[in-house]
């Protein structure tokens, strides 16, 4: 009986030593998979962490890059501009355009971050296509007589050249007439200004509206005809066909007979090349290729732009926005501000051709506009801008006697500072 009980007590024994074993075991197995999760936990944070770090640095390299391509395509536009050279010449700019755009990398910089030629295998990068443009353009520079341009000044008379007016009294009348058909109420409806001038300030509100005097031409540089189109007679003015671009260094206009003692003494001129820029191909002969480039004055963005606009908004992330955003959009016009014209007491040839703001541009041009406001002639109300435009253009009676004691402007005369290119 009592073997009985001891086996039964000891039976008893050896089941709560296993039950006490397996809760052991359950109770370790607990603990390592709360160990594992903890573990899983903290590398799946670490691998999104890791992903999100390497898609912002792919993210900012791949705007950085796509920056740097627009840039790139820029100075092939400006190296295609120079040249002129025709899309089926190996060395036109038209060539190192459809590569920029197939381009996926930066390529090879020297030390001093100038670009290299790769010549290996794959995608050579922005670095050797701007390399191979310089070293083309090394040669062509003088090749073209970029490097040793033939520089004139030049003024042309709309009177005499543009609108066919004889000087003197007797074409006087035809004279005011056509500047006369020029008057625009108000400059703000005038879509080159609106484009393209940077407009008219004033601390106090403007006038509703604000007239000027608004001549619209075009320019040609052809043989046997003066800069305005017209058969070359006597007295006109031309630029050389024989040079295949002539450009502008300095622009300047100039008021004859401007009634200096009725109207302001500083009067302005607004002067646009609205059209297409005009240029031949170098060598092209006698019928040689006219080349038709319309030419945008677009903003450059800087890489980086911040500021208090966008700190101040809520919604501005850096990361998608940092580079390209705000006012600094690509697309934007440089508006082109107005500059003094010279009056006839002022005979400073030099001082008439200071605005250099269409340095660069092509003296051909399809169409040209030249806007003189009227209350830069004269301030005050509405009435003194429409008496300003008469006293320019009719003169005005100051005894009240009938007669015109102080005429108007005689001429209105462009002055190009030119230079140009033989491309032989």
């Amino acid at each position: 009986m009592q073997t009985t009980w001891a086996a039964m007590i000891a039976a008893a024994e050896n089941f709560d030593t296993t039950v006490a074993e397996g809760d052991r075991i359950q109770t370790e197995r607990e603990k390592a998979r709360a160990r594992r999760v903890n573990r899983f936990i903290r590398l799946r944070y670490q691998d999104m962490f890791f992903r999100q770090m390497r898609n912002e640095a792919l993210t900012r390299y791949s705007q950085a890059f796509d920056l740097a391509q627009k840039y790139v395509y820029m100075a092939a536009q400006v190296y295609d501009y120079e040249t002129t050279l025709l899309s089926a010449d190996r060395a036109s700019g038209d060539t190192f355009r459809s590569e920029i755009i197939g381009a996926r990398s930066l390529g090879v910089f020297d030390d001093d971050g100038k670009p290299v030629m790769n010549a290996g295998y794959g995608d050579a990068g922005l670095a050797d296509i701007l390399a191979r443009m310089q070293a083309n353009y090394l040669v062509l520079k003088p090749r073209l007589g970029i490097n040793n341009p033939d520089r004139n000044a030049t003024w042309f008379s709309l009177r005499s050249e543009l609108f066919r007016i004889e000087d003197g009294a007797e074409g006087d009348a035809d004279w005011r007439l056509a500047l006369s058909k020029c008057v625009v109420d108000d400059i703000r409806t005038v879509p080159e200004y609106r484009r393209y001038c940077q407009s008219v300030a004033s601390s106090s509100s403007l006038q509703a509206k604000e007239p000027a005097i608004v001549i619209r031409f075009s320019s040609t540089i052809d043989f046997a005809k003066n800069f305005f189109g017209k058969d070359l007679e006597a007295g006109d003015h031309a630029l050389d066909s024989s040079y295949y671009a002539t450009k502008i260094a300095g622009a300047g206009v100039k008021f004859d007979n401007y009634p200096s003692n009725s109207l302001a003494a500083t009067p302005v001129v607004y002067l646009i090349p609205a059209g297409a820029d005009r240029m031949r191909i170098p060598g092209g002969g006698e019928n040689g290729t006219v080349l038709d480039w319309n030419v945008a004055d677009q903003v450059i963005p800087v890489p980086y732009s911040i500021g208090s606009t966008e700190l101040d908004d809520a919604d501005w992330l850096p990361l998608y926005t940092g580079y390209s955003a705000g006012v600094e959009a690509l697309a934007k016009i440089r508006r082109m501000p107005s500059f003094r014209a010279l009056i006839a007491d002022e005979d400073d040839d030099d001082k008439a051709l200071a605005s250099t703001r269409l340095i660069g541009r092509s003296a051909w041009n399809t169409k040209w506009v030249m806007i003189i406001p009227a209350g830069q002639l004269l301030g005050g109300n509405a009435e003194d801008r429409a008496r300003a435009l008469s006293v320019f253009i009719n003169g005005e009676d100051t005894n009240r006697d009938g007669l015109v004691d102080v005429p108007g402007i005689s001429d209105i005369e462009l002055g190009l500072k030119t230079y140009a290119t033989s491309g032989n």
